[in-house]
């Protein structure tokens, strides 16, 4: 059992939703091959909200063409629940 943290030196504040959008899918293009269901599992934190994670999800399946539950903290729109 056990947790693993990530992360960037990327600031969102001040940027527009474009800049942060591709932030998210450049980062997401690196991460997507240390991430799945049953590998590890990544959630939104502090400054990462469900917009973030929307970008990152959107990207993940582009690149994948699959979502097999790879990240927490999604918009019921995009697979996630209440």
């Amino acid at each position: 059992m056990g947790g693993g943290k990530g992360g960037s030196d990327f600031d969102p504040k001040g940027k527009s939703d474009n800049e942060v959008m591709r932030f998210c899918q450049s980062f997401m293009t690196e991460l997507q091959r240390h991430v799945g269901a049953d590998t590890d599992v990544p959630a939104g934190d502090i400054g990462v909200g469900a917009r973030e994670i929307g970008y990152l999800y959107g990207q993940y399946k582009r690149l994948r063409n699959e979502f097999t539950g790879v990240l927490t903290g999604k918009n019921v729109k995009w697979g996630g629940s209440f």
